[in-house]
């Protein structure tokens, strides 16, 4: 995303409302890279303006596959590409295959 947090919390909010500006259009999933601490204060300041949980849960943040809670990847730029590549191919997957 971008290097301020408030611009980030707003682009979030913009994608998640999606279908109230938009019928018909949704996005399954937004991904965020970021701190635990940027995360949890942005989840924070959402609720704060009313988005819903249900819509909030479309949010995966710190973006990456995730493995037994944990999130694959480190802090190499490398190794974030390949965990947030096998995080979309994950919630593809339906999509794609039968």
């Amino acid at each position: 995303m971008t290097h301020e947090h408030e611009l980030d919390g707003d682009l979030v909010d913009a994608l998640l409302r999606l279908p109230e500006r938009l019928p018909g259009e949704e996005l399954r999933h937004v991904g965020l890279i970021g701190s635990r601490t940027k995360i949890n204060s942005l989840r924070s300041r959402l609720r704060g303006r009313g988005l819903a949980d249900e819509r909030l849960s479309r949010l995966s943040a710190p973006i990456g596959l995730h493995v037994d809670g944990r999130l694959l990847g480190g802090k190499m730029p490398g190794k974030i590409a390949i965990s947030v590549a096998a995080e979309l191919l994950t919630v593809m997957r339906p999509q794609v295959e039968p």
